[in-house]
């Protein structure tokens, strides 16, 4: 279980330089920072939700905790509108995106 974590983690920190998300550093700033802040819109079940209590819950949410202890940091999720998400990435609000989205 530990190996999967790990290697999810490495796969999420590829991805995020690969697509040009991340810049140089990122990890290390992350790890820095000691938090990994990734940003959802939780209105797409069962990837990520909002619970009665308003804890944001579902699959991604369990990936990114996954991601963020096997990096060794804390995970902050971020709630952001659909429409925003995407500048919200450009201008830093969080460092990934893991809510539902097609290339397209």
């Amino acid at each position: 279980m530990k190996k999967l974590a790990l290697l999810l983690a490495v796969i999420v920190a590829l991805f995020a330089v690969q697509t040009g998300i991340a810049t140089a550093g990122a990890l290390e700033e992350i790890q820095k920072r000691g938090t990994l802040r990734v940003g959802m819109e939780p209105g797409y079940m069962p990837f990520e939700l909002t619970s009665k209590s308003g804890k944001i819950i579902g699959f991604d949410v369990d990936m990114m905790k996954r991601a963020a202890k096997a990096m060794g940091v804390k995970l902050e999720l971020v709630s952001t509108a659909w429409d925003g998400i995407i500048p919200a990435l450009l201008t830093d609000k969080f460092d990934i995106i893991a809510s539902g989205m097609t290339l397209t």
